[in-house]
């Protein structure tokens, strides 16, 4: 009887010696996993939400866009990878909706010569970006402030030009107002680049867009450039 005790209590303490190395190892693990990833660690992601305005002329006459009602909505995630205490780089993408509010005047040329009560161009783009980041001040784990400044790329997923009439009085049909939306236009580029910056904190950033390249190709080239900057401020949201 002596002799199966002793093995018993061999065995459970045996059993019991493996299950403790095991739950180190594992936390371990953990730890050096959770240690990579944060605002302030190796590498870090997270999502920006924002609302941007355009913030320079159209080129040329015959395309002046209302200043306030032309603006740019942006959706999108950012990874940054540390390089060192002061500088990191970084990937992003995500997508934009701006619309450009056309003046209704008689120099009007854009999208033609036609007046109308309300009318705009509306873009949907996809687009991704690199840059690198300056780091500021000291800042335990969380982002601190920081300047990024790199290059964009955007796809065209999709346009529409829209405009909206109304009728006073109404039409024989009893209708009181007219709204038209366009889409397949040819007169557009499917791709476009340009610079980026933005300057910010943990959860609010500054942000500015300025697009190299045109908005028409050789079908649009006797339409006025859209105006190329957007400044605008975005929220970053739950990150890891």
């Amino acid at each position: 009887m002596k002799q199966y005790s002793a093995l018993i209590g061999l065995m459970l303490w045996a059993t019991i010696g493996w299950s403790q190395t095991i739950l180190m190892e594992e936390d371990v693990n953990e730890d050096t996993l959770v240690a990579n990833w944060g605002p302030n660690r190796a590498n870090h992601m997270y999502g920006i939400t924002g609302v941007g305005f355009v913030a320079s002329e159209t080129e040329g006459a015959g395309g002046d866009i209302k200043y306030g009602n032309s603006s740019q909505f942006i959706f999108g995630y950012v990874y940054k990878r540390k390089l060192a205490e002061w500088y990191s780089v970084g990937l992003g993408m995500g997508v934009t909706r701006t619309w450009y509010r056309l003046e209704q005047d008689s120099s009007k040329i854009l999208p033609d010569t036609l007046l109308h009560d309300k009318e705009r161009l509306v873009l949907d783009n996809f687009y991704g970006e690199v840059y690198n980041r300056l780091s500021f001040g000291k800042r335990g784990d969380y982002m601190g402030t920081y300047l990024d400044f790199g290059l964009y790329g955007s796809y065209k997923m999709g346009a529409k030009h829209t405009f909206r009439d109304e009728h006073h009085p109404p039409l024989p049909s009893g209708a009181t107002t007219t709204k038209v939306t366009n889409k397949g236009m040819d007169y557009l580029n499917t791709l476009n680049h340009g610079i980026m910056v933005r300057f910010g904190g943990e959860f609010f950033a500054l942000y500015g867009r300025y697009r190299l390249s045109d908005v028409f190709n050789n079908k649009g080239a006797h339409y006025p450039e859209l105006p190329r900057l957007i400044i605008g401020l975005h929220i970053n949201t739950p990150s890891y």
